[in-house]
């Protein structure tokens, strides 16, 4: 299935949870920066 740009997020996580992997794909691309931070930020703070 072919995702749209415009797709919320509400809507893409809807679709992983009924199996369609692409939802979360385009949401893992669409927030890399923020996973990416995220995690650094936590991992720095465990140290």
């Amino acid at each position: 299935m072919k995702i749209e740009n415009t797709t919320t997020d509400a809507v893409l996580v809807t679709q992983y949870l009924k199996g369609d992997e692409s939802g979360l794909e385009v949401l893992i691309t669409r927030h890399k920066q923020r996973i990416y931070s995220f995690i650094y930020s936590r991992y720095w703070i465990a140290m």
